[in-house]
């Protein structure tokens, strides 16, 4: 899903089944191909998938605690026990997600 500010294919992309190191749409559009050492082409890849695929969801995760932070300067400590866990637990799925692919 992409906004009109994105001119990127559409997310998810993907590791081709066949060839480790293109990078594809779930679809079969080929989107790049990471190519260097053979030993570095199936890690590079993954990496870029992994990177493109988190990233909303990680721009997402830091402007809520962007907010909460201002809010706790706002207005103190009262509603940290109450969102502080919510956050932290939605930053702790986009790392995972990010760093699992």
């Amino acid at each position: 899903m992409t906004t009109k500010a994105e001119k990127h294919t559409p997310l998810p992309w993907v590791i081709d089944s066949e060839w480790a190191h293109t990078i594809t749409t779930p679809g079969g559009m080929t989107i790049a191909k990471a190519e260097s050492n053979r030993e570095e082409w199936q890690a590079n890849a993954e990496y870029i998938v992994r990177a493109c695929n988190s990233y909303p969801d990680l721009l997402d995760a830091c402007k809520a605690v962007l907010a909460f932070g201002k809010g706790l300067a706002l207005t103190g400590l009262g509603d940290e026990r109450a969102h502080g866990p919510v956050l932290l637990s939605k930053l702790q799925a986009v790392i995972t997600r990010a760093e699992k692919g």
